[in-house]
């Protein structure tokens, strides 16, 4: 077992064309202007906006509620006391499912596993208010996680709230770790006859709604190139001082998940965020979200021409490395 944990920071040497200054963009500080002050504020702001193809907002409404969460609880120093179970559920096995997984979710509530488990055990035993609870404390430690948002779809779905239930599938989708097949999944489910079928409809057109809108912002920005030999690079700058590393997913590291993942930003002519992405993925969907979100924290330099600022891109290596 590896004892030491340290992510390391490469900053890659690369340029794009500059725009006319004028894009828009966001400061994640602007998030908490706009309503987004605790994590339930911060979910519904995210549910309202997922259909809107706003890529900039749902990027600062994501950055700003990685802000807000919790950090972890210190360990417990008391001794734990082992669940009596075995006369649970002798005539529901849907209740001896909840109570069997309510400790392991208490004491590692850390492991999205866990958490989701309990989940999908109160949504088999239909108690969907408890299921979206359970979803919701979950986003608010881990916000970029997927399939908390594909689950809570599904309990606001049984709750009868069917804008919302999109809306979650939609950001699931956003933020999937294997986007196309989570697609193909939506899809086939969208082909079914059950109460489900018309939500995932609504939420495949959501997102086909928002690609194209992402695709006419990044066709409107200048491409990204590499610096051309003998050419002073023209980019932006991150000031790292200014913000705290990404914070390393837990789950993340219990199963010492590694990567290189590039990430590239438009930056303003004022340093605001008006595009970012994942280039290159680590092939881990958490290390990638906690870097992409974690960076965005920052505090951006434009790039300048005979001293004025103008847009540019900047582009990132972020490495998560065990030594």
């Amino acid at each position: 077992m590896m004892s030491v944990r340290r992510p390391l920071l490469l900053l890659a040497l690369c340029t794009a064309f500059a725009g006319p200054a004028g894009a828009s963009g966001f400061a994640p500080q602007e998030a908490g202007q706009a309503g987004c002050v605790s994590a339930e504020t911060c979910i519904a702001a995210l549910l309202a906006q997922a259909g809107s193809g706003d890529h900039v907002k749902e990027l600062a409404l994501m950055t700003r509620m990685t802000q807000l969460r919790p950090k972890d609880a210190p360990p417990a120093t008391a001794q734990e006391v082992r669940p009596y179970s075995e006369a649970t559920g002798v005539d529901d096995a849907g209740t001896a499912l909840v109570g069997v997984l309510q400790k392991p979710q208490a004491i590692h509530s850390w492991l999205p596993e866990n958490r989701r488990a309990l989940a999908l055990a109160y949504l088999k035993n239909r108690q969907p208010a408890d299921a979206a609870k359970v979803l919701r404390q979950s986003l608010a430690q881990m916000p970029s996680y997927g399939p908390y948002w594909l689950d809570l779809g599904r309990a606001l779905a049984a709750q009868d709230n069917v804008p919302d239930a999109t809306a979650a599938l939609v950001l699931a989708y956003q933020w999937a770790q294997r986007p196309a097949t989570l697609r193909s999944t939506y899809e086939a489910a969208a082909q079914g006859h059950g109460a489900m079928a018309p939500v995932f409809r609504a939420a495949l057109d959501a997102i086909d709604a928002n690609a194209a809108a992402k695709a006419g912002v990044l066709k409107g920005l200048p491409p990204l190139a590499r610096p051309t030999p003998g050419t002073k690079p023209l980019r932006a700058t991150v000031d790292l001082a200014t913000c705290d590393k990404p914070v390393w997913p837990r789950a993340s590291l219990r199963y010492e998940e590694t990567g290189t993942i590039t990430l590239a930003y438009f930056i303003t002519a004022d340093g605001r965020i008006a595009y970012a992405d994942v280039g290159t993925s680590s092939g881990h969907a958490d290390l990638d979200h906690a870097a992409l979100l974690g960076l965005a924290e920052c505090r951006f330099t434009p790039a300048n021409v005979d001293g004025k600022p103008v847009d540019a891109w900047l582009q990132l290596q972020y490495v998560w490395t065990l030594e």
